[in-house]
């Protein structure tokens, strides 16, 4: 993966974030306008969602390079989805992280949107 899909991943994260916790009627009018790096991102994240997952098991599962999947999970992170990393697994945390809540909520105040 170059490092321009990084970037857009990171970009992205926060309305793939949105996109996961629409109704499934919703996802399902909308999964046509996704891009195909979109859905392995979306399709990850789904799976760390589920429980602590190793890399290797998902480049396997999803045929990535490991490399590949790492990155994804990071530029996820990076973008403010809330993933724990530990003994080479990631887990994504559901919910909003805390911090992040209240960093998002200010920014909306400050902007005129509340």
């Amino acid at each position: 993966m170059n490092e321009s899909t990084a970037e857009k991943i990171t970009n992205m994260a926060k309305s793939i974030d949105y996109f996961r916790r629409l109704p499934e009627k919703d996802k399902k009018q909308l999964d046509p306008l996704l891009d195909r790096t979109a859905k392995r991102a979306i399709d990850i994240l789904e799976a760390i969602e589920n429980g602590q997952r190793s890399y290797q098991s998902l480049a396997n599962e999803m045929s990535l390079s490991v490399n590949t999947v790492k990155q994804i999970v990071y530029a996820l992170s990076f973008g403010g989805i809330s993933i724990d990393f530990s003994d080479g697994k990631a887990r994504a945390i559901v919910g909003r992280h805390p911090k992040l809540l209240r960093r998002y909520m200010s920014a909306g105040k400050s902007q005129g949107n509340s």
